[in-house]
């Protein structure tokens, strides 16, 4: 091989795809579908920078790798957002009490992304969907009805589970929509309660509802950030909860890495 053929090709270490040419170039025990970047290796001393991310072999010995993110597997994806809750309470059928206020919101995602296979053989579906297991914690504001305290200022925990539905799961960017549900502790407070033996607060799990949309981009492989935007309903027989939350997301993906090889190989088996 002639080295001016070698040294005129331009390797980018940004180099993200799905099923590339050189897909049985690199081997690391994945076929299914998948999101690559050929990473040169030695940068300083083996490659010289052409561009923005760009490099160029100073020779054929030149070594380079290829990581992938598969479009299935598992995940993790913290969050925080910004909430605006409301809290009604119905103590009779003629008198109610309510609270509204901002608060901050996090939750921690565990979850698995189904991708469900490829269009005439060659391109992947951009419909697929995910399964989550998620916990919560959100504050609330106080809420008081004459000298009965019902629920006081302090963070919720929520855990459950939702379904997610993704429409450009091979797209820059993103789109779906997701619904779950969940329990919810929350507590109630009697501050009247003074007699010996006599109930001050009652802790309960409550079913809770959850829906709204999430849009991300992928920024590197493995790491995808962006923001989700939802709406939370909470019922008991007479405190009811509503939350509409907005925030930033980052999904976490395992990386799989190829072995090295020289860039006159990797050549020789992609021309």
């Amino acid at each position: 091989m002639k080295s001016n053929k070698i040294f005129a090709l331009v390797v980018s270490s940004l180099f993200v795809t799905f099923n590339v040419s050189a897909q049985g170039v690199f081997e690391y025990g994945t076929k299914k579908c998948k999101y690559t970047q050929i990473v040169p290796e030695n940068k300083n001393r083996d490659w010289k920078k052409t561009g923005k991310n760009e490099y160029t072999p100073l020779s054929e010995n030149s070594k380079l790798h290829q990581i992938a993110e598969k479009c299935s597997g598992w995940y993790f994806q913290p969050g925080v957002f910004g909430a605006y809750t409301s809290l009604t309470q119905d103590v009779d059928a003629n008198t109610s009490a309510s609270a509204k206020g901002f608060s901050p919101k996090a939750e921690l995602v565990i979850g698995y992304d189904f991708c469900t296979g490829h269009r005439n053989g060659v391109h992947p579906r951009n419909f697929a969907l995910s399964v989550e297991a998620k916990v919560q914690l959100s504050n609330i504001p106080t809420l008081v009805y004459q000298d009965l305290t019902y629920t006081k200022s302090g963070y919720m925990p929520t855990v459950g589970a939702n379904l997610v539905l993704h429409f450009t799961k091979h797209k820059p960017w993103q789109f779906s929509v997701y619904g779950g549900a969940g329990y919810t502790r929350m507590t109630s407070y009697y501050p009247q309660a003074t007699e010996v033996g006599s109930v001050d607060r009652i802790k309960h799990n409550t079913l809770s509802y959850e829906a709204g949309i999430q849009l991300l981009k992928r920024i590197k492989i493995g790491h995808s950030i962006g923001i989700k935007a939802g709406y939370e309903k909470t019922q008991t027989t007479k405190l009811g909860r509503g939350q509409f939350f907005l925030g930033a997301v980052w999904k976490f993906k395992p990386k799989h890495t190829s072995e090295s090889m020289s860039y006159g190989d990797y050549y020789r088996l992609t021309h």
